[in-house]
């Protein structure tokens, strides 16, 4: 785990592009867990947030409102699982 603030700055995906406010700037993610988000993103995954939890709670990642991709990134991402990754289905919430 990082520590809060570490970060790594991806290129903003295609499908997040219209809705940043400076997209060419990329995307900050949490160095430690940025190469798997990378790996998410090129798999299909579409995520919101994510976070490595820095050593005081498990990895995770927030998805958008498609069980579909919450189905894909179980699949297309199986590790997640194996190590502790919490999936946020945010279309739970009402």
């Amino acid at each position: 785990m990082c520590e809060w603030g570490t970060t790594t700055i991806l290129p903003t995906p295609d499908w997040l592009w219209s809705s940043r406010a400076a997209p060419e700037n990329g995307v900050a993610i949490d160095a430690c867990i940025s190469g798997t988000i990378a790996q998410a993103w090129e798999r299909g995954v579409r995520t919101l947030g994510s976070c490595c939890g820095h050593g005081n709670q498990p990895p995770s990642v927030v998805l958008t409102e498609d069980q579909d991709l919450v189905d894909l990134a179980r699949s297309a991402l199986p590790g997640w699982t194996l190590e502790q990754w919490r999936l946020v289905d945010v279309s739970a919430s009402e």
